[in-house]
């Protein structure tokens, strides 16, 4: 179903090429924004969901740290996420910065988490 929406999508953006904006009459426009809008919300649940996952594999790693005696914070994790952050940035066109800031947001969230999970007694 996303495929089939994001073709069309696809199919307008190849019939509107050359077409500028000023020329599109206002329904037109509505139209074409609720498409880009729905194709956006698609995007935002895909987000949520990894992060989803990343927490879920981050409460995993604190409990082998917590079973294990791993300290929590490894220095050169937090190095690697972010140097991989900066080259997303590169790969994918995104500007500088954003995933950096982004992925500094969910390391500092995993450790947080980590931190709370390794310091809990165990019963």
């Amino acid at each position: 179903m996303t495929h089939h929406r994001t073709k069309s999508v696809d199919e307008r953006d190849k019939q509107m090429k050359g077409n500028s904006v000023s020329t599109m009459n206002d329904e037109n426009a509505n139209i074409r924004l609720a498409e880009i809008r729905q194709r956006l919300d698609g995007i935002d649940r895909r987000i949520a969901e990894s992060v989803g996952d990343r927490f879920e594999a981050v409460r995993q790693v604190g409990e082998l740290k917590r079973a294990t005696g791993i300290p929590m914070m490894q220095k050169g994790r937090v190095d690697a996420v972010v140097s991989r952050a900066t080259q997303f940035e590169a790969d994918y066109n995104i500007p500088a910065g954003t995933l950096t800031a982004i992925f500094s947001t969910l390391v500092a969230e995993a450790c947080r988490l980590e931190d709370g999970i390794i310091g809990q007694d165990s019963e």
